[in-house]
């Protein structure tokens, strides 16, 4: 695991300021997190939380998908958070097109849910 990226902390930016009430929880998961890229995409990767950081609550919907501006992608791009036992596990830029958009390229403009507590 690794330090996150320049691309990835500007993506953690956009999450938190669109995930409403979970945005503490993920702000504290975020800065306490290491990544790792999926072997098979050079855009998609794991996190690991460490420590003591609030968890998301349970029933929170998995995964938390966030809207992508379709004038910087396309209509067709989400940006998909998982989460296991209330950690952050993963970002997933899930796209019909193939390859997908990278990181640098996507706007979030409101996540598809309310992204709140059940």
């Amino acid at each position: 695991m690794n330090t996150p990226t320049p691309e990835q902390l500007h993506i953690f930016g956009q999450l938190i300021a669109h995930a409403g009430g979970l945005a503490p929880i993920l702000e504290a998961q975020f800065a306490a997190s290491r990544t790792k890229g999926w072997a098979f995409c050079g855009v998609c990767f794991d996190l690991e939380v460490a420590g003591d950081v609030p968890l998301l609550p349970e029933g929170t919907e998995r995964p938390l998908a966030f809207e992508v501006d379709p004038a910087a992608a396309s209509d067709l791009v989400q940006v998909l958070l998982w989460h296991d036992d209330g950690r952050s596990s993963g970002i997933e830029v899930s796209a019909v097109d193939d390859p997908h958009p990278g990181l640098r390229n996507l706007q979030i403009i409101g996540c598809l849910r309310e992204n709140r507590a059940p």
